[in-house]
């Protein structure tokens, strides 16, 4: 809020556009007391503690000591990756605090991609939009969890790309700037 301020901007003009846990924090904005204008959640994670408990486990989602590990590590188990994507996760392996992420992921209950504070009365006045990759393709918004979206926003505001990854951005982007465009209500 007090970027917003200092740039001169005002809440009520800005379009916010958040993925995955950036999508979640976005959400949180209005219960804050930043209402933008538009807010746009590009596949927040909607997911159970015991999933959560499985990724924790992972063995390749842990700190590396070594850049090279953590490249060979998640290129092994990620071989349909894009080589950027391969370096993008290697790199944070290697920089993260792995207590506080399992925190993070253990200490909060399930994640409702968001849900509770877009169905917040402070966000009653927002122009809410969710855009979501595939479930069946790694999308992390189920449509029971899509459902109740829709229930709330409109099936015209939830936009589903098919066969898009939790990263439809990187997956399908010509799809997902359409469907950020339309949310934004430029085309």
């Amino acid at each position: 809020m007090a970027l917003i301020s200092a740039l001169g901007l005002r809440a009520e003009e800005l379009c916010v556009v958040g993925h995955s846990w950036g999508a979640m924090t976005a959400a949180a904005l209005p219960v804050v007391g930043l209402a933008p204008k538009r807010l746009i959640l590009i596949d927040p994670p909607v997911l159970p503690l015991r999933d959560l408990e499985t990724m924790a486990r992972d063995a390749v989602e842990h700190h590396y000591d070594s850049y090279a590990d953590a490249l060979n590590a998640v290129g092994a188990a990620n071989d349909t990756w894009a080589f950027g994507d391969v370096v993008a996760k290697a790199e944070a392996l290697t920089r993260f605090d792995e207590a506080t992420v399992r925190d993070v992921l253990l200490a909060n209950g399930d994640w409702d991609g968001g849900y509770a504070d877009v169905a917040d009365p402070s966000a009653a006045g927002v122009d809410r939009w969710l855009i979501r990759g595939d479930p069946v393709w790694g999308g992390l918004v189920p449509d029971e969890a899509a459902a109740r979206f829709s229930a709330m926003l409109s099936d015209a505001r939830v936009i589903t790309i098919p066969r898009a990854s939790h990263s439809p951005h990187r997956t399908h982007p010509e799809e997902t700037v359409a469907a950020i465009l339309r949310a934004m209500r430029v085309v």
